[in-house]
C-alpha cells in the first residue's frame, strides 16, 4: 500500500474527536490522506457522522484495526482506553496517533514506546501545545539566545469546565505544560513536587500545582477546572530577556528590564515588544505532521517517549502530593 496518501482510521468521535474528524476531512480534500472510517461506541453519534460525511462507521474498532486497507489509527478516546487500543494497533502493524496523555500509567506508556520502536512504527502523542505557533516562536527565541539562560518558567491551564471522568487535572491538563517545559528546557526535570486538591470530592484532582526542578532552573504549572478565568499561558524569565505568551491567542511578547535615571535615581524600566506570529490551527499542524511522519518514515517530535516522560513526571507529582514532599523522578 502506498504511504503517499495513507488511509487513516479514526477511533473516537466525542467532543475532541469531532475536531479530529473535521481536520482529517480537510486533509483528505487537500490530498494528504484518506479518512478510511470512524469507530465509536455510541451508535447515535455514528449515525450523525455517517449522515454528514458519508463515510464508513462502526462500533467494532478491533476488526477495522486488523483491516489491511488501514495504514494508521488516530485514537481520541478516554485515557483509560489508550493503552489497549494503542497496543492492538501497533501489534497489527499500524502507525498510531494518540491523544495526550498517551496512557494513565507511565509503565504502560513506556511499553508502547518500546513496542513502536521494535516494530519501526510511528507513534505520535497529541501534545498540541508543542505544535502551537506561539510555542514554536518561543523555542526559536530561546535557541537564538535572545532570552539568555532560563531562570524559571511557569504557566496556567485553567478555566471552568466539567471534571473529566478518566483522570484529574494533573494528568489531563498539567501534562500540556510539562511537555512544553521539557521541550523549551531541552532536558528533563530531576525532581517533582505536586500539591493537589479535590474540592468537588472524589479521587480525582480538580486543582493542582506542579513544581519541577531542572537543576538550576525551575518550572511550575497551575491547573484547575474551577477557575473562572480561562488561561492557557506561558512565561519564561531569562538572564537577558523574558517572554510572555498567550497560547490561545497565539501571542508572544518580549520584555527587557533596563536601567534608567529618574530624578537622579536609578530605576528599572520595562521595555516590551510584540513578536509577530501567523495564527494557525495547532490541531491541523500536528495532524499534518503525523501524515508526513507516516509518509517519510520518521519519528514525530512528540513520539511515544516524549509522551512517556510527560506521564512519568505527572505521575511523580501525584505521588509527591500523597507523600507531602518533593520526589526524585525515576525514569
Amino acid at each position: 500500500m502506498s504511504r503517499k496518501k495513507p488511509n487513516i482510521l479514526l477511533v473516537g468521535v466525542g467532543r475532541w474527536g469531532m475536531n479530529h474528524l473535521r481536520v482529517l476531512k480537510q486533509l483528505e480534500v487537500e490530498g494528504l490522506c484518506k479518512l478510511y472510517g470512524v469507530c465509536d461506541v455510541d451508535e447515535e453519534v455514528l449515525n450523525k457522522v455517517k449522515k454528514k460525511y458519508e463515510i464508513k462507521c462502526t462500533t467494532d474498532y478491533e476488526a477495522e484495526i486488523k483491516n489491511d486497507e488501514v495504514l494508521a489509527v488516530d485514537i481520541v478516546t478516554p485515557i483509560d482506553t489508550h493503552y489497549e487500543i494503542c497496543k492492538k494497533a501497533l501489534e497489527a502493524g499500524k502507525d498510531v496517533f494518540v491523544e495526550k496523555p498517551i496512557t494513565d500509567v507511565a509503565s504502560q506508556a513506556k511499553e508502547l514506546a518500546e513496542l513502536a520502536d521494535e516494530q519501526k512504527l510511528v507513534l505520535m502523542v497529541g501534545h498540541i501545545f508543542h505544535y502551537n505557533p506561539a510555542t514554536q516562536r518561543v523555542k526559536g527565541l530561546i535557541q537564538e539566545g535572545v532570552v539568555g539562560d532560563i531562570l524559571f518558567m511557569y504557566g496556567h491551564f485553567m478555566g471552568v469546565k466539567p471534571r473529566r471522568n478518566d483522570c484529574g487535572v494533573t494528568l489531563g491538563d498539567a501534562v500540556h505544560h510539562i511537555e512544553v517545559f521539557n521541550y523549551l528546557m531541552d532536558r528533563l526535570p530531576n525532581r517533582a513536587w505536586g500539591i493537589v486538591k479535590s474540592y468537588l470530592g472524589g479521587p480525582l484532582d480538580d486543582t493542582s500545582v506542579v513544581f519541577l526542578d531542572y537543576g538550576g532552573s525551575i518550572a511550575y504549572v497551575e491547573t484547575s477546572c474551577l477557575s473562572p478565568a480561562k488561561l492557557r499561558d506561558l512565561v519564561i524569565v531569562g538572564t537577558q530577556k523574558s517572554i510572555t505568551s498567550d497560547l490561545l491567542a497565539q501571542t508572544v511578547r518580549l520584555h527587557e528590564a533596563r536601567d534608567k535615571y529618574v530624578d537622579r535615581r536609578l530605576v528599572k524600566e520595562l521595555i516590551t515588544s510584540d513578536v509577530p506570529i501567523e495564527y494557525k490551527e495547532p490541531l491541523k499542524i500536528e495532524l499534518v505532521e503525523f501524515v508526513n511522519c507516516i509518509r517519510k518514515r520518521r519519528k514525530p517530535p512528540t513520539d511515544g517517549w516524549v509522551g512517556y516522560y510527560a506521564v512519568r513526571i505527572a505521575e511523580t507529582a501525584l505521588e509527591s502530593a500523597r507523600a507531602g514532599k518533593p520526589l526524585v523522578i525515576r525514569y
